[in-house]
């Protein structure tokens, strides 16, 4: 039997094939057909419509496969990401584009998108489900199922989507628009499980790394490249946790006010989990990545209706082997009612007038640590028998840290408390610690001035080299975004001569930026509101400095980015830390002291 004379509508199914494994000459016959229609696929996108009811562990072994086309044997990577509502802001544009400039092989990845409704906003025709039908347009185009890119699209989407074909992104939409129970970890188990049955198809088998994405996450030109190569030269490897940050494409000038000052406090909390976490690593976010036959191991992605990604986290941090590498991916900062960030962002988003009262506060890194260090501790009551020795520990932990004691005060206080946490807490507030928080400049500064302390000298260099490469990345951004905002405001000026209105194709840069005023149309009369009430350009944009100085400010007088790079290379040594604790002695035993 000839393979040119096989119907292309064949489905080639991983169950029959498991049942058929035992017969050489059949599994030999089987892999050459799966890599006959891979190869001979007329396109690379696919879109399949499905209502999807029940979850892949659920449904029968012999159930039609999601993606019907069959994987290419020489994967890589497989990336899995759920959308809804993702059309009209852009974002699903920023995922393609982000994907069709890789430097990796386009054969050596693919992506596989659940696009979904909840019922009632199918049945109803909300606008989240109007802006999906816009994506499963996109999605008709390019697996021409249909001839036309809509007309809507301006020239940066256009863009987008003609490089995702020239670059033969593998790309499969799994339509479920007509609704479904809302659930996120039903949802990303679904297409997770169905990434796991596609990985038994490719050379890799199980050991093949599947990819928890958002369609709000992007990573840069080498981000794939860089992922399959730790899994393919780290064959120990069954799971990696990837650093992320945050970027705001879109949203009210208040967002973009307090937009790093907000990422703070995120970051913040990663890093805060990878060093006082012993346990486990517990990221959350869409930055997990672990082999197929990992998923399978902890049980698959937990069926919950948020918090999904923590606990995957946290149960692939317990039960594989796991690395920490430095390949980051960037989500974006929003603050929508329905999103992950919106509850928390609406207590004080737009209460304010300007970006230098958007200060979040942090509990003292100092402070944490302490505690920390002094848990057991603090859980005793004081005695006669107990009291001598526990004042002596709090002296020598205190002093660990570089702080004067005052001893006399410390054992007057003990013979009036009751227990050690409150001498602790009493003591500390009195004499050190007025104010329990601090702002995000302080508080990063306190971080350095900790590890100062506890570091060894060797790894206070490695600790400062990281916080300058943090700084160096954080400087080119800046550089990037001041040269839009100035030249902006430039080429307003200058029309301003013609017409006293400026339009987008007056300050248009290129297509990015005309998608960016498309987004964000407060930023068109923003630029408009400073030409008619300045008298010169240097006006205009001393004015947009004090409004937006981590977008135009120099880096220095920054008021939330250079906290937050600096934050960033923290992260860094933290992640190089548990990577090779044998490395980092000093560091560990700190780490370890503080872990809760």
């Amino acid at each position: 039997m000839k393979l040119s004379t096989i119907s292309p509508v064949f489905n080639f199914n991983p169950v029959h094939f498991s049942i058929l494994n035992n017969t050489g000459q059949i599994v030999k016959f089987l892999l050459q057909l799966k890599k006959y229609f891979y190869m001979n696929s007329p396109e690379p996108f696919s879109l399949k419509k499905f209502k999807l009811q029940e979850t892949r562990s659920e449904m029968s072994e012999d159930r039609e496969p999601l993606v019907e086309v069959p994987p290419n044997p020489e994967l890589g990577l497989m990336v899995v990401a759920p959308a809804y509502n993702e059309y009209q802001r852009g974002s699903i544009f920023r995922f393609l584009e982000s994907y069709a400039t890789q430097t990796a092989d386009s054969k050596k990845f693919e992506i596989i998108c659940l696009v979904n409704n909840s019922v009632e906003a199918a049945e109803q025709q909300k606008p989240g489900y109007a802006d999906n039908q816009k994506f499963i347009a996109i999605a008709e185009y390019l697996s021409n199922q249909r001839s036309d890119i809509p007309e809507s699209l301006n020239a940066y989407r256009r863009d987008v989507i003609e490089k995702v074909k020239q670059k033969g992104v593998v790309f499969h939409v799994v339509d479920a628009t007509s609704g479904m129970e809302i659930n996120i970890g039903k949802i990303r188990r679904t297409i997770t499980d169905e990434a796991i049955e596609r990985a038994r198809q490719t050379n890799m088998g199980l050991d093949l790394p599947i990819l928890q994405m958002d369609t709000d996450t992007i990573g840069g030109p080498r981000f794939v490249e860089k992922v399959i190569h730790l899994f393919e030269t780290q064959p120990d490897i069954d799971s990696a946790f990837l650093n992320i940050d945050f970027f705001i494409p879109e949203g009210t000038p208040e967002l973009f006010q307090s937009s790093f000052a907000f990422q703070y406090q995120f970051s913040y909390s990663f890093c805060e989990r990878l060093m006082m976490n012993a346990q486990n690593v517990s990221s959350g976010g869409p930055q997990i990545v672990a082999r197929a036959r990992a998923y399978e191991k902890v049980g698959g992605v937990p069926q919950v209706k948020s918090g999904e990604d923590t606990l995957l986290s946290a149960n692939l941090s317990a039960k594989t082997t796991y690395y920490l590498p430095d390949i980051w991916v960037h989500s974006e900062d929003r603050a929508r009612s329905e999103s992950f960030l919106g509850a928390k962002r609406a207590q004080y988003l737009g209460k304010f007038t300007e970006a230098k009262n958007h200060y979040r506060n942090q509990e003292r890194f100092l402070l944490k640590c302490l505690y920390q260090e002094l848990l057991q501790l603090r859980e005793q009551k004081i005695t006669d028998e107990n009291r001598e020795q526990g004042v002596q520990q709090i002296i020598t932990v205190l002093e660990s840290y570089g702080m004067n004691v005052d001893r006399e005060d410390l054992q007057k206080k003990a013979l009036k408390t009751d227990n050690f946490n409150g001498l602790l807490q009493t003591y500390l507030r009195e004499k050190h610690f007025p104010h329990h928080v601090s702002k995000s400049p302080e508080h990063i500064q306190e971080i350095v001035e900790v590890f100062k302390q506890k570091l060894s000298s060797e790894e206070y260099v490695v600790f400062q080299e990281e916080i300058e490469k943090g700084c160096l990345v954080s400087k080119r951004d800046l550089e990037h975004k001041r040269s839009y905002c100035t030249t902006a405001i430039e080429l307003a000026w200058q029309n301003k001569a013609i017409s006293q209105h400026i339009t987008p194709e007056d300050i248009a840069l290129d297509t990015q930026f005309v998608e960016f005023i498309e987004v964000n149309p407060w930023f068109l009369k923003y630029i408009n509101d400073l030409i008619s009430q300045h008298s010169s350009k240097e006006a205009c944009i001393q004015e947009m400095r004090n409004t937006f100085p981590d977008y135009i400010e120099n880096f220095d007088q920054t008021l939330f980015r250079k906290p937050m790079a600096m934050l960033h290379g923290v992260t860094r040594f933290v992640r190089r830390v548990r990577n090779s604790p044998k490395q980092f002695p000093t560091a560990m035993a700190f780490f370890q002291k503080v872990s809760s």
